[in-house]
């Protein structure tokens, strides 16, 4: 799994990255602004080393995984 960052915010809703490269660039109980980079792209886990480098997204809703596709607004789409 690696290093994971999982972001609340509030209103039971978090986010969860995980894949990552650093957990340096933010701290436990930072608060973070939209736009701003949490990490890097880390090194991929090995039953997925021919896949392209990428990261793992998880919405959570009171604890329950949700569609992340339903929580993401494109910039096209503004």
């Amino acid at each position: 799994e690696g290093i994971v960052i999982t972001l609340d915010h509030g209103n039971d809703l978090k986010t969860v990255y995980t894949g990552l490269s650093t957990k340096d660039m933010v701290r436990e109980g930072q608060e973070i602004q939209k736009g701003q980079v949490i990490s890097g792209i880390g090194r991929t886990a090995a039953f997925e080393i021919i896949d392209d480098p990428h990261l793992h997204f998880e919405v959570l809703l009171n604890g329950e995984h949700k569609d992340p596709a339903d929580y993401i607004v494109l910039e096209q789409e503004k």
